[in-house]
């Protein structure tokens, strides 16, 4: 059998008209009614970026993003009749989801030698990621962690897009682009989209979308508009959030339930009646290994070293293959594995400690800085892995990690400055939410004998086994783009 990778995450930003309310005002805690709050906003973003049907095992992350100013001339020019008919709300029909939307823009090729600028955003995504991470495990203790850096980052660098004031500046310190102008941030952005978006290898996928939904009655700035698809590879959609609400709720669940193969039916029960723009960013990775697992070498009753001592039965996949990793048991004390998947440009790393099952001292090393001391350090060898057949999920509330981060003014109903978006300087951002999946999943065939021989012959090879705690990435490893990061503190 082949095994891949099944990754999907969705990310929820809402932005809200402040007038007197916004719907729910409320601030839960994290993790607190996540999944009806996900729901709601994942619903506003909806149709427009369909990916091909696919039976292989997909990544999906999903960002959402509520209320902005949005005028209806304006949009029809930017649009360029590219919005399907939306329905009166007499008929309530379903949105035509079976024709899929149009392909995405093709961008210019990029030349071999990736730019400064490149080099810069790509940093300032890793360690924005890192950060977070960082947060969150202050936030959510030691549960296991899922979270999609460049899916968070290119929803909220498309808000940025339209920030002024202290909301503009506090964006910048968050996402690292100090040293980078408006300018540099929107070509280099498009720069790597067109890099990770080609050339992933036959047998993976890799697409990343941006759709922003508009209430068809709210004014929005062309000018925004056109940054936001000629740079980050947004499409635009007028819906009625307000007079449709029912349809648009249906239409966002339908798209949701298509693009996450059904892992997610049912994002969204209702829609604030203040929503006016939604920004919807999905990734969607399939990865196929290079070097597949063989599901005969499997053991089905493996033990798994938890973070507190305690121990978990799980199936763990093997295989004898040549791979890059390195064992520091000095000085950072952990094993670093790099798995690719088929084509070579994407990879599956794993960082798991030498001794004992504490994640605490790399968790608090974690950044830039070692990831590329550990890589750099990395060798090919013909090694006897072992790694666990697992799968997670989170559903995360941002918005206190994002002010633990600095992020605040955008919050707040009376500083946020979103007025790059449209005239209105009374939107600001009421939700910031993110929701993931993980699966490690079989496909296909594959002869067993010859690798089940190889086990038996190959006695000196070096044997690493993934039997306790572990921090992964899956990361481009043409940019250096990290896609995903993760910690397995328990299985």
């Amino acid at each position: 059998m082949i095994w891949s990778s099944k990754l999907m995450s969705v990310v929820i930003l809402s932005l809200c008209l402040y007038t007197v309310n916004c719907g729910n005002t409320n601030r839960s805690g994290i993790g607190s009614n996540a999944n009806q709050t996900f729901s709601n906003q994942l619903a506003d973003s909806t149709s427009e970026n369909r990916l091909p049907s696919s039976s292989t095992p997909v990544t999906i992350a999903t960002l959402n993003t509520h209320s902005t100013s949005i005028q209806t001339n304006d949009i029809n020019d930017a649009l360029d009749g590219q919005h399907p008919q939306e329905p009166s709300p007499s008929t309530q029909a379903t949105p035509p989801l079976e024709e899929g939307p149009k392909s995405p823009p093709k961008f210019p090729k990029l030349s071999d030698e990736l730019s400064q600028n490149v080099s810069n955003i790509v940093a300032s995504n890793n360690q924005f990621g890192f950060k977070l991470f960082k947060a969150l495990n202050k936030f959510h203790g030691n549960e296991n962690i899922l979270i999609s850096p460049l899916s968070l980052f290119s929803t909220l660098v498309t808000v940025y897009a339209g920030s002024s004031a202290s909301t503009e500046d506090e964006m910048i310190s968050l996402l690292q682009l100090r040293t980078m102008t408006e300018a540099q941030i929107q070509t280099a952005f498009r720069d790597v989209l067109h890099s990770l978006l080609n050339d992933v290898g036959k047998k993976n996928s890799l697409k990343l979308l941006n759709a922003i939904f508009i209430d068809k009655d709210y004014n929005v700035s062309t000018s925004y508009v056109d940054k936001v698809r000629t740079y980050y590879n947004a499409y635009l959609e007028k819906v009625g959030f307000s007079t449709e609400p029912t349809y648009v709720v249906k239409w966002a669940n339908e798209l949701v339930s298509w693009w996450t193969q059904g892992l997610i039916p049912n994002l969204l029960d209702s829609l604030d009646p203040l929503t006016r723009l939604l920004l919807i960013n999905v990734i969607y990775f399939k990865g196929v290994w290079s070097a597949p697992f063989n599901q005969a070498l499997t053991n089905e009753q493996a033990v798994f070293r938890n973070f507190d001592q305690t121990k978990s039965i799980i199936p763990m996949m093997r295989s004898i293959s040549s791979i890059n990793y390195h064992c520091d048991y000095v000085n950072v004390q952990a094993c670093v594995v790099e798995k690719l998947y088929s084509g070579g440009s994407i990879s599956f790393l794993v960082i798991t400690p030498t001794n004992g099952t504490d994640l605490k001292p790399l968790e608090a090393a974690l950044g830039s800085q070692l990831m590329y001391e550990l890589i750099s350090q990395l060798q090919e060898n013909t090694v006897e892995l072992g790694l666990p057949r697992f799968s997670l999920s989170g559903s995360y509330d941002l918005l206190k990690p994002l002010e633990y981060l600095g992020m605040k003014a955008a919050f707040s109903p009376k500083k946020a400055d979103l007025s790059k978006m449209g005239n209105s300087k009374e939107l600001f951002v009421k939700e910031a939410k993110h929701k993931t999946v993980l699966q490690v999943t079989e496909e296909g065939t594959l002869a067993a004998g010859a690798t089940v021989a190889e086990i038996g012959t190959r006695k000196r090879s070096p044997r690493i086994i993934i039997d306790r705690p572990f921090i992964f990435l899956i990361r481009d490893l043409k940019t250096d783009a990290i896609l995903f990061l993760g910690r397995v503190n328990s299985l």
